[in-house]
């Protein structure tokens, strides 16, 4: 066994004493003087950590055991342990305490205590660990059922930051966190009169979040699972449309406004999907949402024509809304912003014969390009065009 394979093994021993919270066994095993003093340090560190909810005074006593070890050897800064296989995630919840000063003045406050422990388990275990994620997620809770919304903010940071390191950075855990997070900030709106930036702010991070690690992530992974984390990747897309279509309705500064297009366009430049090929616009129409989230999304460049999997387009889906509600805000939007009624799906139905038959399209010609026009005559004359246009325009053609 090499040197570096032995250090691994014994710290991972001692930190699973810590973590079963067995401190007899732990002061024997650092007693047999075999361990490495930041691993002692970072041993004491960590059982203060695992019992500070039943015992602070035992646990600021560890701090200080991990602190005497560290001066005698002037292990400062605390660093990652070197056997572990994670980076260092820089956190926004502050810096780890270095010196007894500073522990004695953290020791006056039971929430600048806990958030210590969250510090040190984060450099210790990393972030792949399932008790860093657990308890970053309980501090979460605890700050939600109070109503804390800015504390909770920050370990919702926090936790993007350790899922982004994990082999799937979009977990139903966290998106069940980040629901909780959107109702806690409309409940602070209602009742406290919280400023719309609070909930833009959520909306902002989920997105980026989503727009770069997880699209990130999915495109990673071979057809087989992708199609499997499609449901998934939906419910994602579900939530954050949920977060705009609420932000929408709220007059906006110019520099929300901004932040919002650029955020949205970052998301929409990467085409995310859910199941069924499912676009942001044909999610936005299926699910009633307002046609002011309709227009933003055409406004920062979502395809206002794509299909799903059966060749339907948002005008497909406004026309089945349109047949259960007779609301025609949907339709009228996607008309008014030049989306092509006369692309067929693969039931071969076309939205412009509805729209003629219902009087919803006053002039159909508006409405329909010379290409379009060339492109039904070739199909309608079943003109061989295949291997004769050019690929981009044979697609065009198999629209119609």
């Amino acid at each position: 066994m090499g040197i570096c394979t032995w250090f691994f093994t014994v710290a991972s021993r001692i930190f699973e004493y810590v973590m079963k919270c067995r401190p007899t066994l732990l002061e024997y095993l650092l007693g047999m003087n075999c361990y490495k003093s930041e691993y002692k340090a970072n041993a004491y560190e960590l059982l203060g950590s695992k019992i500070l909810a039943d015992d602070s005074t035992r646990a600021k006593f560890c701090w200080e055991k991990g602190l005497q070890i560290r001066n005698q050897l002037n292990l400062f800064p605390k660093r990652v342990p070197r056997h572990r296989d994670h980076q260092s995630i820089e956190l926004p919840l502050g810096n780890e305490f270095q010196t007894l000063e500073e522990l004695n003045k953290i020791s006056r406050d039971r929430e600048s205590m806990w958030t210590q422990a969250l510090l040190i388990q984060s450099r210790i275990l990393g972030p792949k660990h399932s008790y860093t994620i657990n308890s970053f997620s309980e501090k979460f809770r605890h700050h939600i059922s109070h109503s804390e919304f800015a504390p909770g903010m920050v370990l919702l940071e926090c936790l993007l930051l350790f899922y982004a390191a994990h082999h799937d950075p979009l977990p139903s855990r966290l998106l069940l966190m980040i629901k909780m997070m959107r109702l806690k900030a409309i409940i602070l709106m209602l009742t406290d009169n919280y400023d719309i930036k609070h909930v833009q702010y959520l909306t902002c991070l989920v997105i980026r979040h989503i727009s770069t690690v997880g699209m990130d992530f999915v495109d990673s992974l071979n057809p087989t699972d992708r199609q499997n984390k499609l449901m998934e990747v939906e419910m994602y897309l579900i939530e954050i449309l949920s977060q705009l279509n609420y932000i929408v309705s709220f007059d906006l500064t110019k520099e929300q406004e901004s932040l919002l297009n650029v955020t949205l366009y970052d998301l929409i430049r990467r085409q995310p999907q859910g199941t069924g090929q499912l676009s942001l616009i044909h999610l936005t129409v299926g699910l009633r949402m307002s046609p002011k989230l309709l227009r933003r999304l055409i406004h920062s460049d979502a395809d206002i024509d794509c299909q799903d999997e059966f060749g339907n387009t948002a005008v497909h889906y406004a026309i089945k809304r349109h047949l259960s509600d007779q609301q025609p805000d949907t339709l009228t939007c996607l008309l008014d912003h030049g989306c092509h009624v006369d692309i067929t799906n693969s039931a071969g139905n076309c939205p412009l014969e509805y729209l003629r038959l219902n009087g919803l399209l006053r002039n159909p010609l508006s409405h329909t390009t010379l290409q379009c026009l060339a492109a039904k005559a070739i199909k309608k004359y079943r003109i061989p065009y295949r291997k004769v246009l050019p690929k981009f325009v044979a697609s065009f053609v198999d629209l119609h």
